[in-house]
């Protein structure tokens, strides 16, 4: 079922996120994950294609999330649907870096566009100083390889002072807002964005 779900959450992501768009609300892009069995499903292409364009989304404004373990997969295959994917135009990040088994070189290949450090590591920010020499290194990395990079997780504004020392660019977690429904959601934006 999960590649039912999984087209079901991408079209209801693509459908909001253009009727904000259209409400006047400014958004970037909207990130959603895609699991291991939906990015190798044979029909997953056609399918990306199908929702954004049945959405009017504009590809640029999507950002699929792939976990690192899919980096260790097929790597023929992979490739071939990660540039699929960059020639429509949408973006793709690297969830939860830092806890998978991917290869460096490996990385270097896949036309990837941001990486997101896993929570663990910046819940551990203030726990000593394995933590922060790990997110000091993916941020370098990411900044060498011309990628954005996003910590996951944020909580306190220690854990945003670190960050942003660190030239860390955006961030994401309960700090700024916790999960909220679609209507939530867009009192949330409209406070945001007046």
């Amino acid at each position: 079922m999960i590649v039912a779900i999984g087209e079901w959450v991408l079209r209801t992501a693509c459908r909001q996120t253009r009727a904000w768009r259209d409400q006047g609300f400014p958004l970037q892009r909207i990130a959603v994950n895609v699991s291991v069995k939906q990015f190798t499903h044979t029909n997953f292409l056609e399918m990306v294609r199908n929702v954004l364009a049945d959405t009017a989304l504009e590809p640029n404004l999507l950002e699929i999330e792939i976990t690192e373990s899919l980096l260790v997969q097929d790597t023929h295959t992979i490739n071939d649907i990660l540039q699929s994917l960059k020639d429509m135009n949408v973006r793709i990040a690297i969830d939860d870096f830092g806890t998978g088994y991917s290869s460096l070189s490996r990385l270097k290949e896949m036309p990837i566009d941001c990486l997101k450090i896993d929570r663990s590591f910046v819940s551990g920010i203030h726990g000593g100083p394995r933590d922060q020499s790990i997110i000091c290194a993916i941020i370098a990395m990411a900044e060498g390889m011309d990628l954005k990079v996003i910590a996951e997780g944020v909580e306190t504004s220690g854990q945003v002072h670190f960050l942003r020392e660190k030239q860390c660019q955006e961030a994401q977690g309960f700090l700024f807002s916790r999960p909220l429904a679609p209507q939530q959601a867009q009192a949330f934006l409209r406070q945001t964005f007046g």
